[in-house]
C-alpha cells in the first residue's frame, strides 16, 4: 500500500521553484490544494503538480496522488509525494551515473539551483546566456550556465 512521504529539502524560494518546474516543463500550480488517491483532498500546498500533468510529462505513467511543495516553518519547502508515485517519476528520468539510479527529487533540486543562480547573477547584472552540456573527463556530464555582461 503506498503512502504519502513528506521530505524536507533545502530549496527556500516558492516562486524560484515555481519557475524551475516550469522550466522542466510541468505546470505548476499555485497556492492550491492538492488531491491524493481517487478524490482524497489533502492539506492546501504552495505549489501543487497535479498528476495528469506529471503523467502526460512522463509518457502516461500511472500515479495516484499530486505532488505537493508547502513551505514549512523554518522556511524550507517541503515536498509531498506518494512513494509509489516517486518510484513510477524515478524510472521515467535517467539513471544518476554516480549512483546508478534515477532521482525525480534530485532532479527538481538541480533545476532550482540552476533557476537561484540565474536570479543571482540578474540580480548582479548578468545576462542569461543559455545552458552547455558539458562532458567532463570521467564521463559524468554537467551543465554549464552561460551569462553574458550588460
Amino acid at each position: 500500500m503506498s503512502q504519502y512521504a513528506d521530505v524536507l529539502t533545502c530549496m527556500t524560494n516558492v516562486a524560484t521553484l515555481a519557475a524551475a518546474l516550469t522550466e522542466m516543463g510541468y505546470q505548476p500550480q499555485l497556492n492550491t490544494t492538492a488531491q491524493g488517491f481517487g478524490s482524497q483532498q489533502r492539506e492546501a500546498a504552495d505549489i501543487v503538480l497535479r498528476k495528469h500533468d506529471l503523467s502526460q510529462r512522463h509518457n502516461g505513467v500511472h500515479l495516484y496522488g499530486d505532488v505537493a511543495f508547502t513551505r514549512a516553518a523554518d522556511g524550507r519547502i517541503m515536498a509531498t509525494v506518494d512513494d509509489s508515485d516517486e518510484h513510477s517519476l524515478n524510472r521515467c528520468l535517467e539513471p544518476n551515473r554516480s549512483s546508478g539510479e534515477p532521482h525525480w527529487r534530485n532532479a527538481v533540486t538541480r533545476a532550482y539551483t540552476e533557476q537561484h543562480n540565474i536570479n543571482v547573477a540578474r540580480e548582479r547584472g548578468y545576462v542569461f546566456r543559455g545552458r552547455e552540456a558539458v562532458t567532463l573527463p570521467d564521463g559524468r556530464r554537467e551543465v554549464k550556465l552561460l551569462f553574458g555582461v550588460r
